[in-house]
Parts: C-alpha cells; sequence; structure tokens
C-alpha cells in the first residue's frame, strides 16, 4: 500500500483531507463530493505513513448500516492482516465501552438494552410503582408512557441526569411559589400576573412529576440490569468525566478519530467527542489541540445542508459551532461532485441559499457551490395533474417508457420520492396495474401479513378460548383452511346461542356439524382443535417460542411451505421469511423478560400492535430490480438516474410541525436552538430534507403536483419547487389518463414476489466460516439456514455451550484488559515488585453462566437443573486445572479476508502463546470427547479450524504451529499442524462452497449422522432419519 496509489485518484481538496493530520480538521463535503471515499482514503494513509496503526484509528458514523458499509471498504482498501481499523457506531461504541468496563463502572457485563416496545412494557408493569397524577390519568394510565419515554430519552441526549432535571423543576416551582412581588400595579396587571403564575405552577408540576419519574425509571432500570439506548452516550460520557484513567486508556488507545455525518450528532455525542479530543484547560481565546499528545486527533466530516434528523435530536449547531468549539480547526471544502447534473446542482443550490444565514457558507464565507464532472443536463421538470389518480398515473407511463427507450436502463434506475408514507398508495397502485415491479420501503409490515395473521389468531384463541373472531380467522386461514361460506353458517349458529365457537365446535352432534360444513371442512376442524387441546395443555410449561415452534411444526404447515419452496414456489420462501421474523420479535420479548410464558408474550404483542409497532417485513432485496418508492429521509445516502419528487404540494412539503407531546423545556438545551423560532427552524429543516431529495438525482429530476388530493381546501404548490427553479419558470403542463386507463387502474393487481439473491458486494460473494461449513456440510442446510432462513427454537445443547464459552470469553478479556492496564500504566510501581494481573474470581464467573443461562427447550425442570449443575462443575473445573495454564494473548479474534471473489469472515475463540514463541489456536467445545486420539480426529477432519489456520495466514502472512479442539467436559486438547496441503484443501473446500451457491445448487446431501444433528430433520423431505 503505498501514498502515492492513496492519492492517486483523489482531487486537489480530497487530497487536502486526506493529508492534513496535525490538528482538528472539519471537512465540508456536499452531497456527491466523494466523503466516504476520503474517510477511506485518510485511513489508509494514515497507515501508509505509518502515522498510525490500524488498531489506533476510530471511525465512527451514524448507523450500523453504514459502519457495516465503511468496514467493507476499508477490507477492499487495505492490505490483509490490516483490518484492526474500528468502525462503528456511536451506540455500538458506548455499548463496547460499558461491557469491557463494566466491572469497574458497576454494571454487569450482560445487562439487556430495551428496544422502545420493550421499554413500554417495562414501563407498564410498573406503572403504580411511579408517583404519576398528571401523567397517569386513572382512565387509561397508559396513556403517557410513550411519550414520557420519549421525553426521557431526550434528556439523556441533552446529558441531564434526573438529579439536573429534578432541581430544575423546584426552581420552577420555587419560581411560581414567589409570585409577582410587591410591586404596585393596576387591577388589570395583577389579573394577568395571577394568570402568569398560575401557568407557572401548572408548568412546575408537570415539570416536577415528570423529573421524579425519570429518575423512579432510571432506578429500576438499574435494578433490573437494564438500559436504553438513550443511556449508552449518557454512562460513557459519565463514566469518562469521572473516572480518569479509563479517559487515560481511551485516549491512549486511539491516535486518530474520524467522525462520518457529523452534521446528524446530537449535543451528548458532541461532548463525548470534546471529552475524548479536546484538553480540559483548552483557553477559548487561544484555543490548541496538538499540544497534547495524549489526546487524539479528531476529523469530522459532514454537510450542514444535509442535517435532517432533528426530530431525532440532532443538532446542527455542532457542525455549524466545530470550529469555535474546538479552536484551530483546518478546514476543507469538498465542491467537486460526482453523481448530479449541473442543472439539478444549481437547482438545489438555489433552494438551499433560502437558509442563509443559517448555514456554514453564510457564516464563514466559503463557497459551497457544487460543480459536476458530468455533463450539464436538463433542468428539473415541473408536472403538474388535476389529482393524484392522473399523477401517479402519469409517473408509471413515463417509467414505462424510458425503460423501454433507453438501452440497459433497470427499474432500479428509477425512485418516487414521498414526503410520508401515507401518500404512496397511489403510485403503488399506478406502477401496479401496468405490471412495473416495485419494492415500497414503508411496505406491509410484518403484522400485517396474512401468514402472520393467521399465526397471532392462534395465539389468541390458545390463551382466549371466548375469542370467536381469532377462531375463525384461523380455521379459514391458510393453516387449516376451511370452507368460508360454511363455517360462517356455523357462527351464525353460535351467536344465536351466545356461546364460544371453540365450545360449539368440540360439542355439537356429529350430525349437525357434518351436515352444516362437510366431512373434509370437519376433519380438518377436529385435526386442529386437537393440536390447540394439546398444546394448550402444556403451555404451562413451555415459552412463548415453543408453543409457538410446536404449532407450526404440529399442524404440518412448515413442512408443507418448506416442501413447497423446494419445488420453487417463492411465494412459499416469503412466507417462511415473514415465520422466521416473527420468532425474532419472540426472542427479543424472551430476552428482555423473566416471564416468557404465553400470557406474557400476548400482552407484550398487543401492546405492540395498540401502539402502532409493526416491524416491517424482511422481504425487499437490494439487488431486487424494481422501483424504489422510498421517504425523502430512508433516501439519504442512495442515488438513482432518474428520481420523481412527488405530492408536492404546500401541505404536504414541508410538512405540519406537530412537535412533542411533552414539551422539552428550552432552559435545559444546552446549545444551539434554544432562542431559534420553532416555526423557522422546522422550515429550514424540511427545505434542508427538500435538498436531500432532489441530489439522490444523477441524471433528471421529476416534480409533480396534483391540484387535488381530496381535500376541502384549495392546494398550492410546495413553496420549495418555487425555490428551487424560480417562481418565474414554473410552466404547469397537463397530462391527462384515457378513459380507458382511468378504468383499467381499478383492474386487480399481481403482487410482485420476492427473488432471493446473494450476498455479493462488487462482484464478490460474502460468506462467514460458519456458512462454508454449513454448505459443505449440506448445501439445504445452508439454504434453510441463510437463504430462506427458517428459525428453530434454541437447542439445550446450543444454550449449554453457548453460556459456557461466554464464561471462558469474560474470563479472557477480563484478564487480557488488566494486563493491558498494568503494562500501559502510567503510575510508578511499588517496592514490593510488579503487580500482578487480577482475574475475575469463581463467583463472578458462575455468576456470568446464570445470566447467560436459558430455560428453553429442555424436556423438563430436572433435565435442565443437571444440565445446569453440570455447567458448574465444567466451570469449576476449568476454573481451577486449565485457566491459568493457557497462555491466551487474544479472544474473539475477528478475521476478514479475500480469497478469489469470495470474501471470508468470521472470529477465533482464543489464539495461544506458545512457549517457543508460536501461535495456537484453540477452539472451546462442550460436546463429549472419548479420548485423545477421538478429539485428534475430531480437530484433523474439522473445518472450521482449518478456515481460521487460513485467516490467521492471511493476517499475519504465517501458520499457526498448531489448531486445536478444547473438549472441557473431558479436559482432552485435540490438535493437528497445519500444513500448506491443508491450507490448500480448505481453500479447495471455499472454492465448492462458493461455486454452489453461485449457482444456487442447494440439493440435500443426507447421511445419518449428518440429519441426526440437523434440527431441521423433521421436515426436510430428504432427511436420512
Amino acid at each position: 500500500m503505498q501514498t502515492k496509489d492513496i492519492l492517486e485518484e483523489l482531487n486537489d481538496a480530497q487530497k487536502e483531507a486526506v493529508q492534513y493530520n496535525d490538528g482538528p480538521l472539519m471537512v465540508v463535503a456536499g452531497a456527491g463530493t466523494g466523503k466516504t471515499r476520503v474517510i477511506i482514503s485518510k485511513v489508509a494513509y494514515l497507515i501508509a505513513e505509518k502515522l498510525a496503526k490500524p488498531s489506533e484509528i476510530l471511525a465512527i458514523t451514524f448507523t450500523k448500516k453504514a459502519a457495516s458499509e465503511m468496514e467493507e471498504r476499508l477490507d477492499i482498501v487495505l492490505p490483509y492482516g490490516y483490518n484492526d481499523v474500528k468502525a462503528c457506531n456511536f451506540h455500538s461504541l458506548a455499548e463496547e465501552f460499558l461491557r469491557e468496563n463494566a466491572y469497574s463502572l458497576g454494571y454487569s457485563t450482560n445487562f439487556k438494552i430495551m428496544t422502545q416496545p420493550q421499554q413500554i412494557l417495562f414501563v407498564r408493569d410498573r406503572i403504580f410503582d411511579f408517583n404519576l397524577k398528571i401523567f397517569r390519568p386513572l382512565g387509561d394510565p397508559t396513556y403517557f408512557i410513550k411519550d414520557m419515554l420519549s421525553h426521557f430519552s431526550r434528556l439523556k441526549d441533552e446529558l441531564i441526569s434526573p438529579d439536573d432535571y429534578i432541581q430544575f423543576a423546584k426552581e420552577l416551582e420555587n419560581k411560581a411559589d414567589s409570585g409577582a412581588g410587591d410591586n404596585p400595579s393596576t387591577v388589570a396587571q395583577d389579573l394577568q400576573t395571577s394568570v402568569e403564575d398560575r401557568v407557572l405552577r401548572e408548568y412546575a408540576a408537570e415539570h416536577l412529576e415528570l423529573a421524579h419519574a425519570y429518575k423512579t425509571y432510571q432506578e429500576m432500570m438499574a435494578m433490573a440490569d437494564r438500559m436504553d439506548f438513550g443511556d449508552l452516550i449518557f454512562n460513557m460520557v459519565k463514566a469518562l468525566k469521572e473516572k480518569e484513567q479509563l479517559l487515560a486508556g481511551f485516549r491512549k488507545k486511539y491516535k486518530y478519530i474520524l467522525v462520518d455525518e457529523f452534521q446528524d450528532t446530537n449535543y451528548g455525542q458532541n461532548e463525548l467527542l470534546k471529552i475524548l479530543t479536546l484538553n480540559e484547560k483548552k483557553n477559548p481565546t487561544n484555543p490548541t489541540h496538538s499540544t497534547n499528545p495524549t489526546t487524539p486527533i479528531i476529523t469530522v466530516v459532514g454537510d450542514d445542508d444535509q442535517s435532517i434528523y432533528k426530530f431525532r435530536g440532532a443538532a446542527i449547531s455542532n457542525i455549524l459551532d466545530f470550529k469555535e468549539s474546538w479552536g484551530n480547526v483546518k478546514e476543507v471544502v469538498l465542491t467537486q461532485n460526482y453523481r448530479n447534473t449541473q442543472e439539478i446542482l444549481d437547482s438545489s443550490y438555489k433552494l438551499i441559499q433560502n437558509n442563509n444565514p443559517d448555514r456554514l457558507e453564510a457564516k464563514y464565507g466559503i463557497n459551497k457551490k457544487l460543480n459536476s464532472n458530468t455533463e450539464k443536463g436538463v433542468k428539473p421538470q415541473l408536472l403538474v395533474f388535476d389529482n393524484a389518480t392522473e399523477e401517479a398515473a402519469a409517473i408509471a407511463n413515463e417509467i414505462s417508457n424510458l425503460k423501454s427507450q433507453i438501452l440497459n436502463l433497470k427499474y432500479s434506475d428509477f425512485a418516487i420520492l414521498v414526503r410520508s408514507n401515507n401518500i404512496a398508495m397511489p403510485f403503488i397502485n399506478a406502477l401496479a396495474s401496468k405490471k412495473i415491479p416495485h419494492l415500497f420501503s414503508g411496505n406491509e409490515g410484518l403484522f400485517r401479513k396474512s401468514v402472520i395473521k393467521n399465526i397471532i389468531a392462534f395465539l389468541s384463541i390458545l390463551v382466549n378460548p371466548y375469542d370467536n373472531f381469532a377462531l375463525f380467522n384461523l380455521l379459514v386461514g391458510e393453516f387449516v383452511g376451511v370452507d368460508f361460506d360454511r363455517l360462517s353458517i356455523v357462527l351464525h349458529k353460535v351467536r344465536s346461542k351466545n356461546i364460544p365457537l371453540e365450545e360449539y365446535l368440540r360439542e355439537s352432534k356429529g350430525e349437525d356439524l357434518d351436515k352444516d360444513l362437510g366431512k373434509d371442512n370437519l376433519k380438518k376442524i377436529e385435526d386442529i382443535l386437537n393440536i390447540i387441546e394439546n398444546i394448550r395443555r402444556e403451555s404451562i410449561q413451555l415459552s412463548a417460542g415453543e408453543i409457538l415452534y410446536r404449532f407450526v411444526s404440529d399442524s404440518g404447515y412448515l413442512k408443507k411451505l418448506a416442501t413447497e419452496e423446494k419445488a420453487g414456489d417463492i411465494l412459499s420462501g416469503e412466507k417462511i421469511v415473514s415465520i422466521a421474523g416473527f420468532f425474532d420479535k419472540i426472542l427479543s420479548f424472551q430476552d428482555a423478560n423473566m416471564d416468557v410464558g404465553i400470557q406474557k408474550f400476548m400482552e407484550y404483542l398487543n401492546l405492540l400492535l395498540e401502539i402502532g409497532e409493526d416491524p416491517k417485513d424482511e422481504v425487499n432485496d437490494p439487488t431486487y430490480d424494481a422501483v424504489r418508492i422510498l421517504t425523502v429521509h430512508a433516501a439519504k445516502g442512495l442515488e438513482f438516474k432518474y428520481v420523481f419528487m412527488v405530492g408536492l404540494s404546500d401541505s404536504k412539503f414541508p410538512s405540519r410541525n406537530h412537535g412533542e407531546v411533552i414539551k422539552f423545556p428550552v432552559e435545559l438545551l444546552k446549545e444551539g436552538d434554544s432562542e431559534s423560532d420553532p416555526k423557522v427552524l422546522h422550515i429550514q429543516e424540511e427545505r434542508r430534507l427538500f435538498y436531500v431529495g432532489m441530489t439522490r438525482a444523477q441524471e433528471r429530476l421529476y416534480f409533480t403536483f396534483g391540484k387535488d388530493y381530496g381535500g376541502k381546501k384549495s392546494v398550492k404548490i410546495s413553496r420549495f419547487v418555487a425555490d428551487s427553479l424560480g417562481q418565474e419558470n414554473i410552466d404547469p403542463q397537463y397530462f391527462k389518463q384515457s378513459q380507458i386507463e382511468r378504468i383499467e387502474y381499478f383492474a386487480p393487481k399481481e403482487n410482485v414476489l420476492y427473488s432471493t439473491r446473494l450476498k455479493l458486494k462488487e462482484g464478490k460473494l460474502k460468506l462467514s466460516r460458519a456458512e462454508v461449513d454449513d454448505y459443505i456440510t449440506c448445501p439445504r442446510k445452508y439454504k434453510f439456514i441463510h437463504i430462506t432462513p427458517i428459525k428453530m427454537m434454541t437447542d439445550p445443547r446450543v444454550i449449554f455451550g453457548r453460556s459456557i464459552h461466554k464464561v471462558i470469553e469474560e474470563y479472557y478479556r477480563f484478564l487480557l484488559k488488566q494486563k493491558s492496564i498494568i503494562s500501559n500504566s502510567q503510575f510508578s510501581i511499588s517496592n514490593d515488585g510488579a503487580p500482578q494481573a487480577q482475574i475475575l474470581k469463581l463467583e463472578q464467573l458462575l455468576e456470568i453462566y446464570q445470566q447467560n443461562w436459558s430455560s428453553e427447550g429442555f424436556l423438563s425442570a430436572e433435565h435442565e437443573k443437571k444440565r445446569y449443575d453440570e455447567g458448574i462443575e465444567v466451570i469449576k473445573r476449568f476454573y481451577a486445572e486449565y485457566a491459568d495454564k493457557i497462555n491466551v494473548v487474544e479472544v474473539e479474534k475477528p478475521f476478514r479476508f479475500e480469497i478469489g471473489e469470495n470474501i471470508i469472515d468470521g472470529r477465533i475463540d482464543a489464539i495461544e502463546k506458545l512457549d517457543d514463541g508460536g501461535v495456537r489456536i484453540i477452539d472451546f467445545k462442550t460436546s463429549e470427547i472419548g479420548s485423545e486420539d477421538d478429539a485428534n480426529k475430531r480437530a484433523k477432519d474439522n473445518t472450521q479450524l482449518s478456515v481460521y489456520a487460513l485467516a490467521l495466514k492471511e493476517l499475519t502472512g504465517e501458520l499457526p504451529r498448531e489448531v486445536g479442539l478444547f473438549f472441557l467436559m473431558s479436559g482432552h486438547i485435540g490438535t493437528f499442524v497445519p500444513t500448506e496441503t491443508i491450507i490448500e484443501k480448505t481453500k479447495e473446500k471455499i472454492a465448492k462452497a462458493s461455486m454452489g451457491i453461485r449457482a444456487q445448487e442447494f440439493t440435500a446431501t443426507p447421511d445419518k449422522r449428518t440429519c441426526e444433528m440437523c434440527p431441521f430433520n423433521r421436515y426436510c423431505d430428504d432427511s436420512a432419519v
């Protein structure tokens, strides 16, 4: 990796941003100017110039997806063995920090992070433990829960503790109690003052109640070993402020910190960066940064014109005030655009000028006008229609015409951008009527899928035999398939008798039911009622996940889907993915709750449905050739050749500013917008969002508008269209449908089916170590797990192994952390000798074991207890006999390397340094093994170990001295010496797996041992058992 190669394809401004590393740097990167390339190149430059080791560079971005994409880009640019650059989002960084330092901070390493639905359920279960009156109306005590949690989250974003909030509320109360004072006044003034005092007292009472509720919520979470996402940054900032040693360690670990999408950071994230990269005694009149060599140098990359997440707490003031906050900041502005035509750039620039003077360009006098490296192009085109139906039909026609006229144009080159999901339906219908494939980012949620509705119906009737509607839906749905009309006759009789449908079906005389339903329908009903009865009888001992698995398995439905999917039925594959998504929701619930039974889960599910929490169904393949229908927010970071910004009325874009139900006190805002007019701030944010939408278009941009969207008021065109094109240039054009087209619009629509695609990145197939192993074991098993994922309830063997693995991981992770602290210590050593690294105590290991244990899947309580006690004995033996005899130098080491047209990644359990200086890869196993000879044979046949050996060679250039399986139950270690011959065979296995997966060849390779161990043997047609 040569410096000249890194800089070769960069323009002058990009080179300047990459090469400047002497102090804080702000890279103002306009849309399409290659900001990600700058970040990647800067990392490579730092390494090539030996300014930092890969492990001394921290790259932070805004989302997990963006962090993952950055990692992949780094993998391509950096040589093998240089993949230690840390790329993550803020929350992942904070979570890792808190877990690594959990013991010194008083946390468990296994604390759970609650999602919003989990938070709501957590508070709902404890709502009467809060001292609430105003925010717990007796008519609906849970009414304000979601709003209170949003309020608490905002407080954490602003780094306001419960005690800070209580103090603020008490000051409000004191101010209200002090009254108007003794100044003489008129009667009118007295009346006005009385009203103001009453309003202030109410305001103070509201916030005092909220402040105490906030404190109670935090205390409850701490007792339950829980955090929410707002806690992560808050607690990390608190820890770094209070623990000098942790701050010093973090600063020593990283020399350079790079932050992408800086305009999207909130106050707390900005403060975290200040703590990490600024000297505490910075002189505000003459700020300096680089005088302290232990402080990391920060580079931020962002664009104030693309700050669109104020509703999530993002503070545009962070980027606007960066130079004042850090001092001596080098500023580089990227204006060379590689995405859009000049006409699109000129129009978007004209739009965003209306946000002056609250922009970097106006504040610092810099030039942010973007220059395209492509053709001038055509101006954005405005299309005006009579109504939404005409608007949608015209866009569908335009897409169809362009697709047929332009060679190699794909449907995925088109995007329709909407301000909100609720205006997308006419465009979905118009595309469907012309059979144009399309994907909608706000598509039908998981809970609204017919297959999931049937699952919910089963769970509902299971817990409530009186739910006639649920049972009726279950019986006429695809799980059972009873004739709708015949069952309707029965339901009518049930209603007249005022008895539950289930009771009637079980107890009515056979002749009556046979006459009403027919023998085939009656048989189906009897079978499903027997299944329900059996599961209901055992449900008290089963988790919600186990109950659902019993149902989809015992009913034969899962096997039916698997068989149909194998025969090429794509719709069955979709349904399997949806069922797997529902199992994920159950798993999320079980991870967050002690009570994992069906009653508790149904409370949780009903809560999700009640609050409108409906997860997106995961069937939208990014490689699928289809027109994208997206909100503008969802389109950020994407680009399309042709973009239609639709529904551009002034009442839709800008949207109305509904604000927060519980208003955040402006007095508590730390920086930025506390004195600005909220209406002005909202319009500025909406204008930036419009700018983001415009700059998604590479070649052609369309603005579309319907004069009648069905409301009572006349509709005006969005002010942002006028801002972009100029009022004088708006020339409406009218496209009308033919009468036939207006009729055809209401024809039945054909669903565009999901198509399974490979995990390809720039032509390279990404495979994990486990995926290679699964495919070599059985291609059909690979497909079940990785292509059309059929989620299984966790096997007790997996629970046992995972719990013990976690114990070993935490033991060595803590030990290595202690050794690192000692080796990096700047404190003097006492005369007693060199300090010894501390180790976790046995009691702490057993606590970790207990925290990671799950009762899922065991045959009985007795079975679980015996297995649990066996694990305790394994841990005790490991602690007493083996732990200090293995010189582990790395644990859970990540790897990623390229081989041919494949990217292989994974993690190595542990790397041990041997006495002669060589290394041995160790993989811990909790399975039984008879002898050391058996252990050696198992190790040599293990594809996993061979891949690990290959990975280490790719990373370091050398093979490990040995690789081995450590069987914890017996203490046997099976090892072998990896040779070049073995490595070549491993490469052949990877090539074989890759070739089969690319060809989508998933024929089963059954044998008795493999099929006995396979969790899918119950409904795989090819199973040998």
